[in-house]
């Protein structure tokens, strides 16, 4: 892997400073301390405001070794060498960086760095969804409280060299120590490719998010959930056939399986007066059973799947449930949930545990299976 100093990241080269210098270094720069001075080659000049009215001055030069930086920083405070100042120099580099701060009046051109000019190129759209869970005590209602944050990153690939922002200047990349590419931007194609995106109903984020916090990009976000869902199953497929490429982070909560079938299987018990039913779908070839995948839903949000509740939802809303022992999520049409819980809905509210993927009933029972019949096609077997 080559190393960018224009594309700084601190986990290659974190670990030639102290935990107490990082750490009072991250301060420092989430303080505003730091002021970058210029850029040449590997090497950056900064200076720092103390925790006094002294201000020191750092030189710092960035030795790549493959995978990682070896950091060589001088600075004119009494630690002298790899300090809390350097620290943060090289964290307020890496957030302009990632903040689309243009960088360009600070690099002084070197002789012996050739430029390569690329003109021409039209730009790819690259596209990154991510979420982040946050789970906080709420003091006024005294108990827990979780909030999802969704994100999306838009970013433009010109030959594997990746912009954002607004394109105002020139993207200059260091591919290696002896060549530099000024890639002119074309503003007008990454201008239609965002407005693309706000035609969507994406609008730029004003906030941070974890859900993309360390992703280079300008950051976007949707009203609410429902938008979000709209927005993966309607928009997406669509940038993708226009040449998008969409990247779904791990974590993602809108990163759906597709669900390829419902099935209902009997089974006879050996007593007479009982039958054992399993309620499942088939996912990417796999069986699953929804008893689990509901107990889980309805312990979440049990308010959500009450008659009530029920009947207030529309055939076409969906029910977003997480798969068990998986990241990833499916989508439940109301349509097949609102026959499913008004003919067995108690047997679900009674808990029944959680490694049992079947419901056990009585024979007498067996009549109200018909009413699972006004949802969706259903394959029945045995």
């Amino acid at each position: 892997m080559t190393l960018d100093i224009l594309r700084l990241r601190q986990e290659h080269w974190r670990a030639d400073f102290g935990a107490g210098d990082l750490q009072r270094g991250i301060g420092y720069a989430e303080q505003g301390r730091s002021t970058l001075l210029s850029l040449k080659d590997h090497t950056l000049l900064a200076s720092c405001r103390g925790s006094g009215a002294q201000t020191y001055q750092q030189r710092i030069t960035l030795y790549s070794t493959g995978r990682q930086w070896n950091v060589s920083g001088r600075c004119s405070c009494p630690v002298g060498f790899n300090c809390k100042h350097v620290a943060a120099a090289l964290l307020t580099l890496e957030t302009q960086q990632q903040a689309g701060v243009d960088l360009s009046p600070l690099i002084v051109p070197s002789a012996d760095v050739a430029e390569r000019r690329i003109e021409g190129v039209q730009p790819q759209a690259v596209l990154t969804l991510g979420s982040h869970v946050r789970v906080h005590f709420d003091a006024r209602k005294g108990r827990m409280h979780e909030q999802t944050q969704h994100r999306a990153a838009l970013a433009f690939d010109y030959q594997g060299h990746l912009a954002y922002g607004k394109a105002t200047k020139d993207l200059l990349v260091r591919p290696n120590p002896a060549e530099q590419l000024r890639i002119v931007r074309d503003a007008a194609s990454e201008a239609q490719l965002r407005q693309r995106l706000e035609d969507s109903g994406l609008y730029v984020a004003l906030r941070q998010s974890e859900a993309l916090a360390q992703h280079p990009g300008e950051h976007f976000e949707l009203v609410n959930e429902v938008a979000w869902l709209a927005f993966v199953q309607h928009s997406v497929p669509q940038l993708r056939e226009d040449g998008w490429r969409v990247q779904m982070q791990p974590e993602f909560q809108y990163n759906l399986a597709r669900v390829d079938d419902w099935y209902a299987e009997i089974e006879e018990t050996p007593e007479r007066d009982w039958f054992d039913l399993e309620l499942g779908i088939e996912v990417e070839g796999q069986r699953l059973s929804l008893l689990p995948i509901l107990l889980q839903a309805i312990r979440r949000t049990p308010w959500l799947l009450t008659g009530d509740s029920l009947a207030q939802r529309p055939d076409e809303d969906l029910l977003l449930v997480n798969l068990p022992q998986s990241s990833r999520r499916i989508a439940l049409p109301f349509a097949r949930l609102k026959p499913l819980l008004a003919t067995l809905g108690e047997l679900f509210f009674q808990d029944p545990s959680d490694a049992n993927p079947r419901l056990r009933l009585p024979r007498a029972d067996a009549a109200r299976l018909g009413g699972l019949e006004q949802g969706p096609p259903l394959k029945w077997q045995g």
